[in-house]
């Protein structure tokens, strides 16, 4: 029984880390924002910060929200 329990966390462990975003995913998203001249490619872009923020789990999610808060410049 501890074994199939094991089991169970390790395979949905890496189930969930598969399908999240990454910090660093986070990091490149805010600096193709901040790079961008184009409003619709900004709004894309942004759209996918969201989704990827939707993604991560607590811990990962407070830094992320950090980094957009530090180095994400307002959008004119």
């Amino acid at each position: 029984m501890t074994i199939q329990k094991s089991l169970f966390v390790i395979i949905f462990s890496i189930g969930t880390s598969l399908f999240s975003a990454n910090l660093k995913d986070i990091t490149l998203l805010v600096s193709k924002i901040n790079n961008s001249k184009n409003k619709t490619i900004q709004e894309k872009l942004l759209y996918k910060l969201h989704l990827n923020m939707d993604t991560l789990n607590q811990r990962d999610y407070y830094e992320a929200q950090y980094i957009i808060d530090t180095e994400l410049k307002s959008l004119k």
